[in-house]
């Protein structure tokens, strides 16, 4: 069984590590050895030598796979885009698709799915997705796809990155930072609101005039970002443009937020953050 979070992270590092589109692979690394043994195994016009061929040249040395070949190292089992389908626990309509990291499917004829991808969670879905395209990484577009579903070699189906900045995130972030876990952050002006503008009232606490020393977990929030090299503003507790600038920078370059570079902690940055979070990348440095 796996994670959400390492789906995603299988798919992430095949574009990394420039995955090539090949029929009938399961991300193996491409060389001479296995595309003859393909070329024998699928025997087929399309997919005959010449094609094989073709993919040795262009991509030996890269891992190589099709579609649902892409799945195999993390569910342990091969199948076609139609089985994973029918083996998800849940699934639904595209214009349903929940805050998770599932697999999302493209039907031909509104019958048979003939195409699966992997939805990782943040607005995005990276696929094998063509011998001509090889792997891509996109925005979701709804009328590409026609349905979602949460495949069952995933353990842990019912968690959601929810986007929300609330006590559990807070709490989460404490604890990952080594500070108090109170699943509060206090003492922020009443003008920073402008720059979390989906804070949970409850994990937030704003005040026009009185406050001097900041938050103690957004100050370590800051401390780690500088310590990353993303963050070059005052060490004050206040998470403001230049803190809510820094951690979206952090995000983009490691892979966890995909949106703009706007100054607001929306929906993006906070599951990017929770996502992160989840991943223990926090503990990292001191």
């Amino acid at each position: 069984m796996a994670t959400q979070l390492e789906l995603r992270a299988h798919f992430l590092a095949l574009g990394k590590a420039g995955a090539i589109y090949v029929w009938g692979a399961n991300c193996q690394i491409i060389t001479e050895d296995l595309m003859n043994r393909l070329c024998k195994a699928v025997d087929s016009e399309k997919y005959n030598k010449e094609y094989y061929d073709g993919k040795l040249e262009e991509g030996e040395g890269k891992p190589g796979a099709d579609c649902s070949g892409a799945m195999k190292p993390v569910s342990g089992y091969d199948t076609t885009a139609q089985g994973y389908y029918n083996r998800c626990v849940e699934k639904g309509n595209i214009k349903d698709i929940p805050n998770k990291v599932c697999l999302v499917f493209r039907r031909k004829d509104s019958k048979k799915i003939t195409h699966v991808g992997c939805y990782t969670g943040d607005g995005y879905v990276s696929e094998m997705a063509s011998s001509k395209k090889n792997y891509q990484r996109k925005k979701l577009d709804k009328s590409e796809w026609d349905n979602w579903g949460m495949p069952d070699f995933i353990e842990d189906p019912d968690r959601e990155f929810s986007g929300v900045w609330d006590c559990d995130t807070t709490s989460a972030l404490q604890m990952a930072l080594g500070t108090k876990v109170d699943g509060i952050v206090s003492n922020q002006k009443l003008v920073s609101k402008k720059y979390v503008p989906k804070a949970s009232t409850k994990s937030w606490k704003f005040k026009l005039l009185g406050y001097k020393k900041g938050s103690s977990v957004i100050k370590a929030l800051q401390r780690w970002l500088k310590g990353m090299g993303f963050y070059s503003g005052n060490i004050d507790g206040w998470c403001e443009k230049k803190t809510v600038d820094a951690l979206q920078l952090f995000l983009r370059e490691y892979d966890y937020y995909f949106g703009d570079l706007d100054s607001k902690m929306g929906p993006g940055t906070v599951r990017g953050l929770q996502m992160a979070i989840v991943d223990g990348v926090f503990t990292s440095i001191e």
